[in-house]
């Protein structure tokens, strides 16, 4: 997969060469990654996160993601981490229970109907309810066992920030990482219009390739043909 240090590179000669802008280059990178990571994209998918419950807890905080599937390594750093936080969970797509070789899907609340069952509320049991509110997900009733939650939806990746680091934006969306940090490098600090004006409608474009991609792998559940 494509590194940070190459992309560095490659905006540096977007920018005429300029490379005693690199550290500033690194910046706008991970802030460019960051930005584009806050909105719910086909890239961001994961699948098969767990949760192993605790009898009496309600709410949980940490995924283990050692059995994860994603779009890439990327999409959690240079290699999956065995642990994320629920806070960066953008959509939860799915969700089931598992106890013994026994699984049941959960139904998703709203977090207001949600907290309004946990009023005055001391039921334990099996959990028929989900919900993900302030970094966290609710289970009700509360579970009174070890169950395992496996989960589906959709992750911020993390925001590359050494040389060797990868992302699944570099390996799927290389132009538009490249051209959007280009661009902010030339509004912020080179102070370059007629470089701001050559990137604007590259980056509009690449943006509209990330959308258009994902409508089309929603609508068809697999990419479509070129031909």
């Amino acid at each position: 997969m494509t590194t940070l240090a190459t992309i560095q590179a490659n905006v540096a000669d977007m920018l005429r060469g300029r490379t005693d802008l690199n550290s500033q280059i690194l910046t706008e990178i991970g802030l460019a990654v960051a930005n584009y990571s806050r909105r719910a994209t086909w890239i961001t998918e994961l699948r098969n996160g767990t949760i192993a419950t605790v009898s009496g807890t309600t709410y949980y905080s940490t995924i283990d993601n050692s059995s994860s599937i994603s779009y890439g390594t990327g999409l959690t750093g240079t290699a999956p981490t065995s642990t994320d936080s629920v806070s960066n969970m953008l959509e939860l797509t799915f969700a089931k229970l598992t106890q013994g070789s026994t699984d049941w899907p959960l139904t998703r609340l709203p977090y207001k109907e949600f907290e309004a069952m946990l009023v005055n509320s001391s039921v334990s049991g099996t959990p028929d309810y989900i919900t993900l509110y302030a970094g966290q997900i609710g289970l009700w009733p509360t579970p009174n066992a070890v169950f395992t939650l496996t989960l589906s939806g959709k992750f911020k990746p993390i925001v590359p920030s050494a040389a060797t680091h990868e992302s699944i934006f570099f390996d799927q969306h290389r132009e538009l990482i490249e051209l959007s940090v280009a661009k902010r490098m030339a509004q912020k600090w080179t102070h370059d219009p007629e470089l701001v004006q050559l990137f604007s409608p590259l980056v509009t474009e690449q943006e509209q390739l990330l959308m258009a991609e994902g409508v089309s792998r929603r609508t068809t559940g697999r990419l479509r043909s070129s031909f």
